[in-house]
Parts: structure tokens; C-alpha cells; sequence
């Protein structure tokens, strides 16, 4: 009777468990077989009624470890999927629970999550500027020693949880809309697909919750800002202009002979200013041709009277010729990689202008026998030039160097009489260039009248982009980057010194608190494809370069966040140096990666944290 009871015992017992006891307990099991045949039978029965409460109290321990064991992997894989699930912020739903799914079952292992059944639900909220994101898995333990008392499995839940902050932050986008954006298609596309992905990313339901400001700077050489005609802090610069002449008789290269002589014929030592002037008012020109001694030959004169006296000044201009060959070759242009090549071996033959001799006389009155009249003193022409400038200037006079002829024994001066420049800052379009060392690296306030200043010159390209101080308005933000054209060479270090600017509670754009407040933290994320190929001073790239070096240097002890992506081309190490944190550079190959770059970047400014 005894055997049978104990038999029914172990016929109760799963064999999950039986193998257990054979492993591990074989000794154990050896040792029960004396009490099984026992005759008495009391010590037997009363082991055989006790085996099963002693098997499930001592296995049920083992039972509970287990499943603190798989609640532990569970949790720390729940809590890399949550992380992922909250930083996955341009995703659908749908998306972000298979993202969140697949890093759990990395981390807790895809034979456990077959194995336990274990199966994970997202729940997301929005709140403000807060992202929540829940992450809750269910899992299925086989029971080893419960199931003895009817408990085959126990389910363990876990949940994690995390929230993503969007802090008060300005974000400063130097962009760089150089030609060499254009050669390859796809950069310029890249890069506008991937900041509408980032920017739209700040919108809650199109609201821009957070209320994160951004700012955009394209760059070439230059940067633009709005047009405008009494800004402080611009240098205008002053206008310039030129001497030319209206028209040329005789021979179309024979203006700088008659402004050569313009210039002198009443220039003499006892003479004022006043009196030149005067003096060349009167003035009129001659020219004739001829042949002497087998060449063909030029004379300019020009006639003038003034203070009682008349005088003249001519030039006698020998022709020949000169003959060249190509010899071809290929360039290529260092910013946009286009080659040209010009054919070699082609032979030209150009006409050459000699001044053999010059003759000025104030005796007397001149003879233009055998000349042709060429004109009065509105032959010459004043051009006014705004390259460099674009405010006003007096009229001034100058003493310039006149043409030197073979027979002369020193340069013969000549005086110039500019008119007034007229003021035209109207015409001014918005393009800024450098500004002088060392402010050109840095975003120290300017100082009316002084180095400071931000210089204002003619547009290398009428392509590039308006400077967009900070907002909040990314709707308009992103519409005004997808317009975006390029064009021109590569100087980050004024993209960089700008990227200060918009950042900067000083004008130009003032919209700003100070730097390294203690509430609003301050981004700059660069992103360019080129070698610095031009900047004010200079097209080595060894000397634009240390500009850059400069003024990143500025821009990280400002205490801005400078983020750098290099997209396929440029200096990697000054970039790579130019970013605050090395893991905050980022070295694309490609340009379709830039969508992944930026939307890293935006991960890195979140701040993101486990709450459970």
C-alpha cells in the first residue's frame, strides 16, 4: 500500500520536475527508497503525504527566482525600447511601436521573446513641450515546480516609461548654398528633404509648443541680410568713380591717350588746382593717322587755354603687332569640380600701341594742321562705381601718373578732377562681406565708426538667401529653406561668425538673450560640402582655414552647441575640431544620409530621460 501511495506521488509529479529531481537531486532520490519499502509503513506515509507540499514549497522558490531573473531582462529591454520609442519623434505610431518592439527583442533576445511569449504595447501623450511614451510588456513563465498544485504558468508585466523635453532653445542653421551644392543634385535636395523633416519635427498638431526659436544662414562668400538704407551698424563704404571717355576717335584704343593727355596738357607747376580746372574746360581734341618709316602711326592732341596763355600736350603712338600661340590645357574650378580645357596650338595676331614720344608746349598757338577734330572736354567721362561702397563723396582731385613714352626720362604727372559721387545706398542689395580681422571671428558688438562694422558690397550672386533671424514660426521657416538657391564659392567662416550674429542679443539682430543664459540654451548646426575656396583676403584655403579655426573657437567659448555635418567634401579635421563634442560631428559619404544626421542632431538637443 505504501508503494502504491509513494507511486502516485511521483506519477503527480511533471516531468519537468522529475528531470530536475534526476539531475540534480539523483542522491536525494536514492536515498528515499529505504522508506518506500519500510514495512512498518508509518514513516513512509507520512513522507509520501508531506513529499508533495515539501517539493512544491522548496521548487516554488526556484519558480519565483526564475521569473525575478526574466523580469529583470524584461526591464532593461523594455527600457532601451521606450528610449527608442521617444526618440523616434518624426515617426508614425505604427512606426515608433515596431522601432520600439525590434530594440526589445535586441536586447532581450528573440529566442526569450518566443520562449516567454512576450509582447510589448506602446502609449504616447503630449503634453506642452513633453513627449510621454509608455512601454508595457507582457510575458508567459512556464511554471517548473507550481505547476504541481495546478499553477502551469505566471505572467510578469513590466512597464517603462520616458519622457522627451523640448527645452527653451535657439537654433541657429548655417547652411551652405555654395556652387558645389549644385554640381551633385541630390546635396541641395538632401538637405532641404531633411530640414523639413527636422523643423516640422518641433510641431505638436502644428504647433510649435516648445516654442523653439530658429534661425537660418546661408552662406557663400558672403551673407545677405534685408536691404536698408540707415542701419547703424553697416559700413557703406563710399563710392568711387572712374575716368573713361564717351567715345574713342580714330581708334578704339586710343581713350587712355586722350585721358593721358587730358590730364596734362594744363598741368603745370605754378598752376592751382582752381586754375587746371578752369583751364580744362576749354580743352579740345585732335587725332590724325600716317605712315613714317614703313609704320602706321596714331598723334592725340588736345588744345587749352587758361590764365592768358595756350597750351597743348600730344602723344605720337607707334602701331605694330604681335604674335602668339596657345598652348592649351584643362583647369578646374576647386568649388564646383567643372573642368574646362581651351584647344592649344592656336596662332593670334593682335595690334600693338607703342608711346614713342609726348610733347607739351605753352607758347604760342598750336597748330592741328592735318588733324581730325575729335571732340571737346565731354570726350571724357566720369562713371561712378559702387563695388566697395555705396555713400557719398566729395569731389576730389588727384595727381596721378600719366603714360610714360620711350623717350622720357621720368613718369609725367597728370591731374585728375573727380565730380561728386552721389549717395546710393539705395542700390545696395544686402550682401555683407567679412568684416575686418579681428571681428571677422567673433560676434562682439560693433562700434559706430570703428573695424566693427559689418561692410557692406555688391552681391557675388544674386542667389543667396536673406539671413532669417530667430523665430518661432517654422512653417514659414521651412517654406523660405525649400527656396533656397546656390551659387559661388565656399567661406564657412563667415557662415560661422553669423551663425553668432542671429544668436546674439546684440544688433544686427538683437531677438535674443544673452549668451550662456541660464534658461535658454543656444545651438548652432553647420552643414557644408566644400573646401573654404574665398573669402576677403584671400582664395588658399590653408589661410581661410584658420579664420574658420577661429571662429569656431568663438562660437563654442560663447558657450553655444556647435553641431557640424560634413557632407562629402571638406577640411574633416577643422570641422571635425570645430564641433563642440567629437560625437556631435558627423562625416556623411553620402547625401541621402543627411536626413539621418539631422534628425540625430535634434535627438542630441532633446532631453530625454526614463521616468519609470
Amino acid at each position: 500500500m505504501q508503494k502504491r501511495i509513494f507511486s502516485g506521488l511521483w506519477q503527480r509529479i511533471p516531468k519537468s520536475v522529475k528531470r530536475f529531481l534526476e539531475t540534480n537531486a539523483r542522491k536525494t532520490i536514492y536515498s528515499l527508497k529505504p522508506f518506500c519499502g519500510h514495512q512498518a509503513g508509518n514513516v513512509a506515509v507520512i513522507f509520501g503525504l508531506s513529499a508533495m507540499t515539501l517539493v512544491v514549497a522548496a521548487g516554488g522558490g526556484t519558480d519565483v527566482v526564475r521569473q525575478m531573473d526574466v523580469r529583470a531582462k524584461m526591464q532593461d529591454a523594455a527600457d532601451a525600447a521606450v528610449l527608442r520609442a521617444v526618440m523616434s519623434s518624426k515617426m508614425t505610431d505604427e512606426q515608433r511601436e515596431i522601432a520600439a518592439d525590434q530594440a526589445f527583442e535586441n536586447n532581450f533576445g528573440v529566442e526569450n521573446v518566443e520562449k516567454y511569449d512576450a509582447e510589448g504595447t506602446i502609449g504616447k501623450e503630449v503634453i506642452g513641450n513633453t513627449t510621454h511614451v509608455t512601454y508595457t510588456v507582457d510575458a508567459t513563465i512556464e511554471n517548473l515546480f507550481l505547476q504541481i498544485i495546478g499553477i502551469e504558468t505566471t505572467t510578469v508585466t513590466v512597464v517603462a516609461k520616458a519622457q522627451s523635453q523640448m527645452r527653451k532653445s535657439e537654433i541657429a542653421f548655417v547652411l551652405d548654398v555654395t556652387g558645389s551644392m549644385s554640381t551633385d543634385a541630390t546635396r541641395i535636395a538632401n538637405l532641404k528633404s531633411s530640414m523639413n523633416s527636422v523643423l516640422l519635427s518641433l510641431l505638436t498638431n502644428g504647433v510649435n509648443a516648445s516654442e523653439t526659436k530658429v534661425a537660418i544662414v546661408p552662406f557663400n562668400p558672403q551673407v545677405r541680410v534685408d536691404k536698408g538704407t540707415s542701419y547703424s551698424y553697416i559700413d557703406y563704404g563710399v563710392g568711387s568713380n572712374s575716368e573713361g571717355c564717351s567715345s574713342s576717335p580714330g581708334d578704339s584704343n586710343l581713350c587712355s591717350y586722350y585721358r593721358d593727355i587730358y590730364g596734362k596738357v594744363c598741368y603745370q607747376s605754378s598752376n592751382t588746382p582752381s586754375d587746371t580746372a578752369a583751364c580744362k574746360a576749354t580743352a579740345k581734341f585732335y587725332y590724325k593717322s600716317y605712315k613714317s618709316g614703313g609704320n602706321d602711326w596714331f598723334d592725340v592732341m588736345v588744345t587749352a587755354s587758361g590764365g592768358g596763355k595756350n597750351f597743348s600736350y600730344t602723344d605720337q603712338i607707334q602701331l605694330g603687332s604681335k604674335t602668339s600661340t596657345s598652348t592649351g590645357g584643362c583647369s578646374t574650378n576647386s568649388e564646383t569640380g567643372v573642368e574646362t580645357c581651351t584647344q592649344g596650338g592656336k596662332t593670334t595676331t593682335s595690334t600693338t600701341y607703342t608711346l614713342k614720344k609726348q610733347n607739351g608746349t605753352t607758347s604760342g598757338t598750336p597748330s592741328t594742321s592735318g588733324f581730325t577734330y575729335a571732340g571737346d572736354k565731354s570726350l571724357i567721362k566720369y562713371t561712378n562705381s559702387y563695388g566697395s561702397g555705396y555713400g557719398s563723396r566729395e569731389a576730389q582731385v588727384k595727381e596721378e601718373s600719366g603714360l610714360k613714352s620711350s623717350d622720357d626720362n621720368k613718369q609725367p604727372k597728370k591731374i585728375v578732377h573727380y565730380p561728386v559721387v552721389p549717395d546710393s545706398k539705395s542700390t545696395w542689395t544686402g550682401c555683407i562681406t567679412d568684416r575686418e580681422q579681428s571681428y571677422d571671428v567673433s560676434a562682439d558688438a560693433y562700434t559706430v565708426n570703428t573695424k566693427a562694422l559689418y561692410k557692406a558690397v555688391s552681391c557675388a550672386t544674386n542667389n543667396l538667401g536673406v539671413i532669417k533671424g530667430l523665430t518661432t514660426d517654422i512653417t514659414t521657416t521651412n517654406t523660405y529653406v525649400q527656396a533656397l538657391k546656390t551659387g559661388d564659392s565656399t567661406n564657412v567662416t563667415i557662415g560661422i561668425q553669423w551663425g553668432m550674429e542671429v544668436l546674439s542679443p546684440a544688433e544686427p539682430f538683437a531677438s535674443t538673450v544673452a549668451f550662456k543664459d541660464d534658461t535658454t540654451l543656444k545651438y548652432m548646426i553647420v552643414i557644408t560640402d566644400g573646401e573654404n575656396t574665398k573669402n576677403r583676403w584671400s582664395t588658399k584655403s590653408e589661410d581661410i582655414d584658420k579664420r574658420t579655426k577661429l571662429a569656431c573657437e568663438a562660437a563654442n567659448a560663447q558657450g553655444i552647441t556647435v553641431f557640424v555635418v560634413r557632407v562629402m567634401e571638406g577640411n574633416s579635421q577643422l570641422l571635425k575640431d570645430c564641433a563642440t563634442k567629437d560625437e556631435y560631428y558627423y562625416d556623411l559619404t553620402s547625401a541621402s544620409q543627411l536626413n539621418t544626421a539631422l534628425s540625430s542632431v535634434f535627438e542630441a538637443i532633446k532631453k530625454t530621460r526614463l521616468t519609470q
